[in-house]
């Protein structure tokens, strides 16, 4: 892609991304980096409980990182770890960077291509990003060989205890009841808050059919 179909990047942006990540030497969690800047002005890093916009959040934020994460590579200013878990900068003095280490920041693979291609957030829809999340958790818990318990157990995460037929709207609102309690940025537990969203996922699926 052409770095003119790329959004510029806000140069205080820049200084400020710069600054937060050098206030974290052992790195910092996406959805906490999402929250100071969010602090910071940028309304567009907002978290949100919509599919869609954190999807865009998201997806922004890694763009712009693997954007300066090659600029300040070629600037001699340090080497910048982008994960999900742990965005970690290294400025050029520290002496756990190798030559070997800055020599693998240059590896074009495939999630750097995916996040670098900003038509990825231009084109990706809500549907999309339910679709993506729905085959994520089907493929971490394995949710369409469920057993009875783990669709009991799933019903007593998300509260729900009516021993009556349940559907898709009830679990979505309790779904949307307990994220807004639990989600890490309001303060919950990121353990509690992925459980809620394994047994989420695993019953929608099961009510959608």
């Amino acid at each position: 892609m052409a770095d003119s179909d790329n959004p510029p990047i806000d140069p205080q942006l820049e200084v400020d991304l710069l600054n937060i990540l050098s206030g974290h030497p052992t790195g910092i969690a996406e959805h906490a980096l999402l929250k100071q800047l969010s602090q910071a002005g940028y309304a567009v890093f907002t978290p949100s409980l919509e599919p869609l916009e954190l999807f865009q959040a998201h997806f922004l934020l890694f763009h712009i990182l693997y954007r300066l994460a090659d600029k300040w590579q070629q600037a001699g200013h340090g080497r910048l770890v982008i994960d999900c878990l742990n965005i970690h900068f290294q400025p050029e003095s520290d002496p756990d960077i190798t030559p070997s280490d800055q020599t693998n920041l240059a590896r074009d693979d495939s999630l750097k291509r995916y996040y670098l291609d900003y038509q990825h957030y231009r084109d990706t829809q809500t549907q999309d990003v339910v679709d993506l999340l729905d085959q994520f958790w089907k493929q971490l818990s394995g949710v369409s060989m469920a057993s009875p318990s783990e669709i009991e157990q799933a019903k007593l995460t998300l509260e729900i205890t009516t021993q009556d037929e349940i559907g898709l709207e009830q679990v979505n609102l309790q779904y949307r009841k307990l994220c807004f309690i639990h989600h890490p940025d309001r303060g919950g537990d990121t353990q509690t808050f992925q459980k809620i969203n394994q047994a989420a996922q695993l019953l929608k699926r099961l009510y959608a059919n």
